[in-house]
């Protein structure tokens, strides 16, 4: 039997995309908005297990499903991109995608400060930068 060929498994890559159903603006919106309230629960979360040195596994938790929405909701459109002029929004769309970056690396940095015991200076991320990141996206891309 023959394996298939790198042209062939493109091919086939290329008409299982096209067959997927295009998402709405509304459905991405949709999914930004359910995105961004796990970030809102998992901050809670993270605050809360961040005070008893006895809740590090649920501290780091709440930072593992902060990285995950962080990650999901960058590669998404901002929700306010129609209000962008047309000329703008590409550096809109990368603007945001490069401000949930850098919280993705702010939440990799609070992973990294549970695991070595700097749990004090884990928490203090979350007042500053993150509380502080996020009031100045939600000004900058919220509708």
């Amino acid at each position: 039997m023959r394996l298939l060929t790198p042209a062939l498994l493109s091919a086939g890559l290329v008409l299982f995309l096209t067959a997927l159903p295009a998402r709405s603006s509304a459905a991405v919106d949709e999914e930004l908005e359910e995105l961004m309230y796990s970030l809102k629960r998992h901050l809670k979360g993270a605050a809360q297990a961040l005070q008893d040195p006895s809740m590090e596994a649920e501290a780091l938790d709440h930072i593992a499903q902060l990285q995950a929405a962080a990650h999901a909701a960058k590669v998404l459109e901002p929700s306010n991109l129609d209000e962008i002029p047309e000329g703008e929004r590409a550096q809109h769309v990368r603007s945001y995608r490069r401000d949930m970056a850098e919280v993705l690396g702010v939440l990799v940095d609070m992973e990294i400060d549970v695991l070595e015991g700097r749990r004090e200076e884990a928490a203090g991320k979350l007042a500053d930068p993150l509380y502080k990141l996020r009031e100045a996206a939600h000004e900058k891309y919220q509708d």
